[in-house]
């Protein structure tokens, strides 16, 4: 079996709270055993493509929803999570400087059903949500914010709030845990100290998981980290780097994918992006830069392992002048986004781009919401 790419590139420093007990024949043991039991894929880009890719070819087809409801100016949707009977929608708007968020929840025919949470009194929003998260298993909504986590049943009611978490850096909720990576960068030693920290959301119980230093140049500091989950693979990676790690629910390494960029004149070690959340069920979205101004995402399938690489450019509007076309509506190019269900994806179109295509736009102001389900 092909040895996990990483781990040649990982100082370990300690893999849980009692490493330090650990004698130097164990530490290489682990090391052994992550390498014999992670499944290794190595994926190559060719940067020089330019693929031309319609949705129908990945996608059975689209649901439309109009988000006429929303009463505020200029809102984006930042996120949105699906449970069996559900839509919830992040919706995010400025209040001056401010970046402020209203949750609404709508059903699966588009009807608006609710907001989740109380308002704050000052602002009118629900202070500055970062995040949702769905628990099939539970049936619970978790809403992230800076201080604390509050988790609502599907009748938008709160069933209770944990205020022990303080949010430090990137993070994720998988398995009932609450992820979290702790990032210390030593500027003279030119490395970074990540430590995974996992938090059982039902015991509180929080365990280091493991800790690694990379190295890195002046050029390349690490700013930050992607995480998605599908098949019950917790899959994360960093910006500047070219792999994508995925961790199974008892914490073990299970799969690594590895982008090998052929074809290219220039390095490009130093200017890979990546997406936040990039993994669906059969799609990997992968995302990268050339230079600035000059995007691409990389949409491989994994069942016929066949990859697209598309060029994302955007007039100075901010409009999509080319990316993943759709076939189904017509309403142009996209950049498709991820949501909690591996199976679906979603993009967003401004009402007045397409109230000349789309039936039942009462306000142009307003996004429209097209979800997408995967073949």
């Amino acid at each position: 079996m092909t040895e996990a790419p990483y781990l040649s590139t990982l100082k370990i420093v300690d893999l849980n709270k009692t490493m330090s007990k650990l004698n130097i024949l164990t530490v290489l043991l682990l090391i052994l055993t992550l390498k014999i039991t992670a499944q290794s894929k190595t994926i190559n880009i060719d940067v020089t493509k330019n693929d031309k890719l319609n949705i129908s070819q990945i996608a059975e087809g689209l649901m439309v929803i109009p988000l006429n409801f929303i009463d505020m100016d200029e809102p984006s949707v930042s996120q949105v999570v699906l449970s069996n009977k559900h839509i919830y929608v992040l919706i995010s708007y400025n209040v001056g400087t401010d970046p402020e968020g209203i949750i609404y929840q709508i059903n699966m025919e588009g009807k608006l059903i609710g907001e989740v949470g109380s308002r704050d009194a000052k602002s009118n929003g629900f202070n500055n949500p970062l995040g949702l998260f769905y628990s099939e298993e539970k049936k619970e909504l978790h809403i992230v914010y800076n201080d604390f986590i509050a988790i609502y049943d599907e009748n938008r009611k709160l069933k209770r709030k944990i205020e022990s978490i303080r949010i430090k850096g990137i993070y994720h909720i998988f398995n009932n845990r609450f992820w979290e990576l702790e990032k210390i960068i030593d500027m003279d030693n030119k490395q970074a100290r990540y430590k995974w920290i996992s938090t059982d959301l039902s015991t509180l119980k929080t365990d280091t998981i493991f800790s690694y230093l990379r190295l890195f140049s002046e050029e390349r500091i690490f700013s930050g980290t992607s995480f998605s989950d599908a098949d019950d693979i917790l899959y994360f990676t960093h910006d500047y780097e070219n792999e994508i790690i995925g961790i199974d629910i008892h914490n073990k390494v299970d799969k690594v994918y590895t982008f090998n960029f052929i074809n290219t004149a220039v390095d490009l070690s130093g200017n890979v992006v990546h997406p936040r959340r990039n993994i669906f069920s059969r799609y990997i979205n992968y995302g990268y830069k050339i230079r600035p101004g000059e995007r691409y995402c990389f949409i491989y399938d994994k069942k016929n392992e066949k990859g697209y690489n598309i060029r994302l450019r955007r007039s100075e509007g901010r409009k999509l002048l080319s990316g993943i076309n759709d076939d189904f509506l017509n309403t142009g190019y996209f950049e498709i986004k991820s949501i909690n269900s591996s199976d679906y994806g979603f993009f967003t179109k401004q009402g007045f781009e397409v109230s000349s295509i789309i039936n039942g736009i009462e306000n142009e102001r307003n996004p429209v919401l097209f979800l997408i389900k995967f073949k």
